[in-house]
């Protein structure tokens, strides 16, 4: 026996996560493991709801997110840490970078 699959939106799409919702609810699927960013994204914010009908989405807080995909944030948030960190800035123009 397989698992089904399912043709899901695009996670911009404002459907996507009543979409995903409704094959959890329908299928009892008790654990979610989004791997694309956006999806990460898109799904940080409703863990509580799809918990109620059983289903555990593994993903970070939205802001734990938000963090590890600003590379500029994040290295400020291990270099308070006390992390060491390689030397780091944001590049205003194209010049800076060459």
């Amino acid at each position: 026996m397989h698992a089904p699959f399912f043709q899901i939106p695009k996670a911009s799409d404002p459907a996507f996560v009543d979409h995903i919702y409704q094959i959890c609810l329908e299928q009892k699927i008790d654990v979610l493991l989004p791997l694309v960013t956006r999806e990460l994204e898109v799904l940080a914010p409703c863990k509580k709801r799809f918990l109620e009908i059983g289903t555990r989405i593994v993903v970070s807080d939205a802001e734990q997110l938000h963090a590890a995909n600003d590379k500029l944030k994040l290295m400020q948030i291990l270099k308070q840490a006390g992390i060491p960190v390689a030397e780091f800035y944001t590049a205003k123009t194209a010049t800076e970078i060459a």
